[in-house]
């Protein structure tokens, strides 16, 4: 689906998992629905693996204070300029006509303020970057979204249905899942997703097992 930049420049705040996409030109996916509250949503099913990398580097940016970002309805957000200053300083791609219209609107805004709170709004992006965003083409989209990401999530699912068919199951606190799956991850790959991602993913475990449990009562 064609990238509505115009709707996305304007919009006041992107979820990080909006975020992510849109660095990449790609419509954001609908994300999934959950019914407890949670701080922000999974990344949807099917996003290319370059978007998962930098999903986990926002994340990360966020946690760190690297990236200024706020918490808006219970998920975590960020203003597009920001963000495309954090992606310029960091060498990241983000998508030229995009980019062009939140430095439009930006500068626009920017000069309705009195002139003691104006900022300056010049961002340069690397050649390394541009190169990035050049080198991304319609084509290569699409079968991006269906490759796997950079950690390897099915193996991560089977480790838990391991677990599951243990003596003692899976633990009653999804707190303690969520470490234990870590530990596996470091172990396993001598790296670990970040702490959000696994908790996303096993909340998900739990609310369905909670429901099958419910429809059979």
């Amino acid at each position: 689906m064609e990238l509505n930049v115009f709707y996305w420049a304007r919009k006041s705040y992107w979820t990080l998992e909006e975020a992510a996409q849109l660095c990449f030109g790609f419509e954001p996916l609908p994300v999934p629905e959950y019914e407890e509250t949670i701080y922000s949503a999974e990344l949807p099913h099917g996003v290319a693996p370059e978007v998962e990398c930098i999903y986990e580097l926002i994340d990360r940016a966020h946690a760190i204070g690297d990236l200024h970002c706020a918490m808006i309805n219970s998920a975590i957000v960020v203003k597009p300029f920001l963000l495309l200053e954090w992606c310029y300083k960091n060498d990241l791609v983000f998508d030229e006509d995009l980019e062009s219209e939140v430095l439009a609107l930006s500068r626009k805004n920017n000069d309705k303020l009195p002139i003691s709170e104006q900022r300056e709004i010049e961002v340069e992006p690397s050649e390394q970057a541009r190169a990035k965003s050049r080198s991304r083409t319609p084509e290569n989209d699409d079968k991006a979204r269906g490759r796997p990401g950079q950690y390897d999530w099915d193996l991560f699912h089977a480790e838990i249905i391991r677990i599951a068919n243990t003596p003692d199951g899976l633990p009653d606190k999804r707190a303690d899942l969520v470490r234990a799956m870590l530990l596996w991850f470091s172990e396993r790959f001598g790296k670990e997703p970040s702490e959000s991602a696994v908790k996303k993913k096993i909340i998900r475990i739990y609310s369905h097992l909670e429901e099958v449990k419910k429809s059979k009562n």
